[in-house]
């Protein structure tokens, strides 16, 4: 009987009652190549290849101008992507009309309407949000919100001296981004950003608690989830953002604590600051798509 399993790739040299791990795999651990660019193989990487490759065919036939409109967006987007001399001759030019509306902007309130379209378009905000079954009550979906805002992993960072040269290097990485999109006092900048980050992160819970599925879980209507952070304006915000506000009847918080030591920031006080991190957002989500010093100094770091 054919078990649909193919038996020759198995290693006879192991007895799977001593190492079954190695008596299923150790052929293709003994033959398989691992491609130079990459850390590992697998099924599952051929499986990523082959969907790349299909999806390929698919973006290309949709940049050969098709009749059908959603087609034909998806090719021109293609297309400009692709157009690297047009990246290279438009420089930082693309982050013009996001860094002038954060410049616009002279109060708090103003900040957090700017976060909406700013986060709209890709660019990471204060917090985290994401939309996923309710853990406690599967049947339906619900938004989460989770700590956010900081630029290094996690909240050690920020704080543990093994950490020193890693701070010290993203800070002169900040720096030369912010030059690089043609804003002045960069280093300066850096130092403010690198200090609010540190202020931010203060308020993260660590990488113990975010494991703990109980703690993180926490059902909060929305007159709750307003007392949590008073200064947030929920409601400009999800109209800014094109968020229709009832999905914020009821969610669920992951680190209610952090959205408290947030609203302790979100202040005329620390308006400066929020900005020129806000303007660090919108270089740093930016840069993979810009020209080649953007993008070399993004994977430097």
């Amino acid at each position: 009987m054919n078990s649909g399993i193919n038996l020759s790739t198995l290693d006879d040299a192991v007895r799977p009652a001593d190492d079954l791990f190695r008596h299923v795999n150790g052929t293709w651990l003994a033959a398989a190549q691992i491609p130079a660019d990459r850390a590992t193989a697998g099924s599952f990487m051929d499986l990523f290849d082959q969907a790349e490759a299909k999806v390929r065919t698919i973006i290309d036939a949709c940049a050969q101008k098709p009749n059908d409109d959603e087609q034909r967006k998806v090719g021109d987007l293609y297309t400009s992507f692709m157009d690297v001399d047009r990246i290279e001759a438009l420089g930082a030019q693309p982050l013009a009309p996001a860094l002038a509306q954060i410049g616009a902007v002279t109060d708090i309130d103003g900040f957090i309407a700017a976060l909406g379209p700013i986060e709209r378009s890709g660019v990471s905000g204060i917090f985290g949000m994401y939309v996923s079954p309710d853990q406690g009550s599967p049947d339906r979906y619900i938004v989460t919100l989770l700590q956010g805002g900081i630029g290094l992993p996690d909240e050690s960072y920020y704080r543990e001296e093994e950490f020193a040269e890693v701070r010290a290097a993203y800070e002169a990485h900040i720096a030369r981004m912010l030059a690089l999109a043609g804003i002045d006092n960069a280093e300066a900048r850096a130092q403010r950003i690198t200090a609010h980050e540190t202020r931010i992160a203060s308020g993260h819970w660590d990488r113990v608690a975010c494991r703990d599925a109980q703690k993180t879980y926490n059902l909060l209507p929305r007159a709750e989830l307003n007392a949590l952070a008073p200064r947030f304006d929920w409601r400009v915000w999800s109209k800014t953002a094109g968020i229709d506000e009832a999905a914020f009847a009821e969610v669920v918080v992951s680190q209610p604590s952090y959205f408290q030591s947030l609203d302790a920031l979100l202040t005329e006080e620390h308006l400066v600051d929020w900005l020129d991190w806000l303007r660090w957002q919108v270089v740093h989500a930016a840069a993979p798509y810009l020209s080649t010093p953007f993008v070399d100094e993004n994977f430097d770091f």
